[in-house]
C-alpha cells in the first residue's frame, strides 16, 4: 500500500474527495494508489503533496498492506511470495 492511500484513509477522505480537492480524476487517484499507473506526472505529484502536506517521496512510498493483521510478523510462511523469499513476481528485489 502506498502512503498516499494510508494518509487518505487516515483523514477519512474518499478517492472522490481527493479528486475534488486536487483536480485529479478519481479513476487516476485509484490507479496511482494501486500501482496500476506507476508513473505520476509532476503536476499531479505536486497537487497531492500540497494537499497532504507531505513530500512526493513520502506519499509514493510503500508502507505495508491494507489489512491491520497483514504485518510480516503475523503472516505465515505461505504468504511470503512464490519462493518464500518475501518477493512477489514482478515486484522487484
Amino acid at each position: 500500500m502506498l502512503a498516499l492511500r494510508r494518509e487518505r484513509l487516515r483523514r477519512g477522505w474518499s478517492q472522490a474527495e481527493v479528486s475534488k480537492r486536487t483536480g485529479i480524476t478519481q479513476s487516476t487517484v485509484s490507479k496511482i494508489e494501486t500501482g496500476v499507473w506507476p508513473v505520476v506526472y509532476p503536476s499531479w505529484a505536486l497537487r497531492l503533496s500540497r494537499l497532504f502536506k507531505m513530500s512526493v517521496a513520502e506519499l509514493l512510498e510503500e508502507v505495508g498492506a491494507d489489512e491491520p493483521n497483514s504485518s510480516p510478523e503475523r503472516r505465515g510462511a505461505g504468504d511470503l511470495g512464490e519462493g518464500g523469499d518475501g518477493r512477489w513476481p514482478g515486484r522487484g528485489p
